[in-house]
């Protein structure tokens, strides 16, 4: 029997040592290499981030809008910047502050409207006005605009819309409810004002000044009073029915033709937050879904322009994710919408038929 001497213990435990530390330098290694990914990941979306952005990021809607005395605000002239929805993308607008490179000379239609006719999350060259073909389209639009601002536009405007299609974009979410408040949060804007026999626009109360009674936007609630035939929902598409008769006339002065596109939120097309509507309504009995484009298809109708329910091509997969505005593949078909559309009304020596726009396919 050989009885272990000092050395040959401490030799053993520096053994020992070397091999728990390459145990552990082994076990070590894969989060080193994760962090350090981590940090190239950082290290590069920083540099692409400065190479990318010619501006400085505005950080708040207020650095892309200016005041305007008769609608409020406009966006600013000749923005170059990286803005954020579900993610970040490119934003630019035209010395005339609004998206796109065509002017009103080249351009064969026109949409009037307000984050969507905007674009808003989605970059330059994805947006809807990119995906309609030999059509050219100028859009005219705003986040936070509804439907008095764009006739406001439109009138504003009228002398360059002779001869072209006019897309008016009404988006179900709030743009029926604020065409009668005088306000988004603090922002003043011009309203519908009804009176003992019609309606009226109110642009007096308009100025830089916040407003001081702001009040806090609840889409679902209004996409539920709306859809259930009541006081409210009546008062709501009577005002829409004055706005749209507006409009058609003063595009019939220039012989252009009017088509109204409801743009249906997010909550219409998915069959859970439609029952989160239905139970929400004041008369969940009554609720009906397809009123918002039935109501304004009527109003339509009436008064000779077309209309177009994107209800009818649209999915919630064209949607972002978390943000309320379409996604790439939504801007996709939404333009070829837009082309068949004008397409259609463009080769007819009359205005098309109503039902006949409405039923083009996607």
């Amino acid at each position: 029997m050989v009885t272990p001497t000092r050395s040959t213990n401490a030799h053993h435990n520096r053994v020992i040592r070397f091999l728990a530390f390459c145990i552990g330098l082994l076990a070590v290694l894969p989060v080193a290499a994760f962090i350090a990914a981590l940090q190239g990941v950082s290290l590069l979306a920083s540099f692409l981030s400065q190479r990318l952005e010619r501006r400085p990021a505005p950080g708040s809607w207020r650095a892309l809008v200016e005041y305007d005395p008769g609608v409020g605000w406009k966006p600013k002239a000749d923005i170059d910047t990286i803005a954020v929805a579900d993610f970040s993308y490119r934003l630019t607008t035209g010395s005339d502050g609004w998206r796109g490179t065509v002017s009103f000379a080249e351009s064969d239609a026109v949409v009037f409207g307000d984050s969507f006719a905007f674009g808003h999350g989605c970059d330059d060259r994805r947006m809807f006005v990119r995906h309609t073909g030999r059509l050219t389209v100028k859009p005219i639009g705003a986040d936070g605009y509804q439907m008095v601002h764009g006739l406001l536009w439109m009138r504003r405007l009228q002398r360059e819309l002779r001869g072209k299609t006019v897309f008016w974009f009404v988006y179900y979410g709030n743009d029926l409810h604020e065409n009668l408040t005088p306000s988004t949060s603090s922002y003043r804007m011009p309203f519908a004002r009804e009176l003992h026999e019609g309606w009226e626009i109110v642009t007096d109360h308009i100025s830089e000044e916040p407003w001081e009674f702001p009040h806090p936007a609840d889409f679902s609630r209004y996409i539920s009073e709306y859809s259930t035939p009541g006081r409210y929902s009546d008062r709501v598409f009577s005002c829409a029915a004055y706005l749209v008769t507006q409009a058609q006339q003063l595009c019939r002065e220039v012989d252009a033709r009017l088509v109204v596109v409801g743009i249906p939120d997010r909550s219409q097309l998915a069959p859970k937050s439609i029952r989160r509507l239905r139970n929400q309504s004041p008369a969940p009995d009554q609720f009906d879904l397809t009123m918002p484009d039935r109501r304004l298809r009527d109003i339509c109708n009436e008064v000779g322009a077309s209309f177009v329910a994107l209800s009818d091509h649209l999915t919630i997969r064209d949607y972002l994710a978390v943000d309320i505005h379409w996604n790439a593949a939504g801007h996709r078909k939404v333009g070829r919408v837009i082309a068949e559309v004008a397409g259609v009304q463009k080769h007819r020596s009359v205005p098309a038929e109503p039902e006949a726009v409405a039923r083009v396919p996607a």
